[in-house]
C-alpha cells in the first residue's frame, strides 16, 4: 500500500487507487505534494516559460506540456478529494491554503506575491474541468455513470500542442458504428457566464467565444485529432465555463456552490445550449 499511495501522489491520473484504497490517509499526502513537488515544478516550468518568450520551438513545446500534465494531476487530485463529503470537509481549506494563500509558500505566490494574478490564471484551467464536468452531470445526472473524469481530462501534447482541453466519451456511436468523441477546448470567465459553440471543421469560423478561440486553435484541434483519434467520429466544441474565483464558484474544486442564487439558471442554461448543440448527448 505504502507503494500504491507514492505513486497516486506521484501521478494522479496514471496510478489511480482503487476506491477502496481511496482514503484520508492517502488524499492528506496530496497536499504535502501540492506544498512540495507540484510547486517546485510549476515554478520551475513557469519560469522557463517566461525566458523563452516568443520562442514557439521544441523546447516551449516540452514546457507547455509538462505544465498540462501537471494540471492534469492538480484536476484529477481535486476531483477525488471533492467526491467525497468527507474527505472535502477536512481538506478544503488545507488545499485552498496550500493552492491560493496569502503566504509565500503557496503555489499562486511562486513568483512573487506582485505575480499573483499571473499564476491564478495559470491554475484557472484545470479547476475549469471540475466546474465543466458538474455542469455535465448536474444538467442530466445519467451521464455522470457514463464519464470518467481520468480519461476525461488529458493534459500532455494534446493540450498543449493541439488545444484540446477535454474529450467526452459518452459510449455514444453514429448510425455506421463508429465511436463518438466530443473534444472540446475550456475557456474561463470571471463573470460567471457559459457559453458553449460548437466548432465545423468544413465551416470554420475566425473565432468563437467572443474571440477567446480563434480559428487558429479550432484548427489545432482538427490537426490533432486526425493524428490521435483517426478511427473515432470527432465532433468539436468550444465552451466558456465560470472561473474558479465567479460569483458561481469561488472555490478550489470548481463546484457551483449550492448557495448560489442563479445555480438553477446556471445549470438550465447549459444543459439548453449544450443539447441544443449536441456537446451532450439527447
Amino acid at each position: 500500500m505504502v507503494d500504491q499511495v507514492a505513486e497516486v501522489v506521484s501521478h494522479w491520473v496514471e496510478a489511480p487507487v482503487s476506491s477502496e484504497g481511496l482514503t484520508l490517509e492517502v488524499l492528506r499526502k496530496g497536499v504535502d505534494w501540492l506544498k512540495g513537488d507540484f510547486r517546485n515544478r510549476w515554478n520551475k516550468n513557469l519560469r522557463s516559460l517566461e525566458s523563452l518568450k516568443d520562442n514557439r520551438g521544441k523546447e516551449m513545446l516540452k514546457i507547455c506540456t509538462e505544465l498540462a500534465n501537471l494540471q492534469r494531476d492538480l484536476a484529477y487530485y481535486l476531483f477525488l478529494v471533492s467526491q467525497n463529503r468527507d474527505f472535502l470537509r477536512e481538506l478544503e481549506k488545507p488545499v485552498r491554503e496550500a493552492l491560493f494563500g496569502e503566504g509565500r509558500d503557496s503555489v499562486v505566490n511562486v513568483l512573487g506575491m506582485d505575480r499573483r494574478g499571473f499564476v491564478e490564471g495559470s491554475l484557472a484551467g484545470a479547476i475549469s474541468n471540475l466546474t465543466f464536468w458538474r455542469l455535465i452531470t448536474e444538467s442530466k445526472q445519467d451521464l455522470a455513470g457514463r464519464l470518467d473524469f481520468a480519461q476525461m481530462i488529458v493534459g500532455g501534447e494534446l493540450d498543449a500542442r493541439y488545444a484540446i482541453d477535454a474529450v467526452l466519451d459518452f459510449g455514444t456511436k453514429t448510425k455506421g458504428g463508429k465511436k463518438v468523441l466530443r473534444l472540446v477546448q475550456l475557456k474561463t470567465d470571471r463573470s460567471g457566464q457559459v457559453v458553449a459553440n460548437e466548432v465545423h471543421p468544413n465551416d470554420l469560423k475566425t473565432e468563437y467565444l467572443g474571440g477567446s478561440v480563434t480559428k487558429k486553435d479550432a484548427e489545432r484541434m482538427i490537426e490533432g485529432a486526425r493524428e490521435r483519434y483517426p478511427d473515432y467520429y470527432c465532433r468539436f466544441f468550444a465552451v466558456c465555463v465560470p472561473s474558479f474565483d465567479s460569483p458561481p464558484v469561488r472555490n478550489a474544486f470548481g463546484i457551483i456552490h449550492p448557495g448560489y442564487p442563479g445555480r438553477k439558471i446556471l445549470i438550465d442554461q447549459f444543459k439548453k445550449e449544450a443539447e441544443r448543440i449536441g456537446l451532450l448527448p439527447n
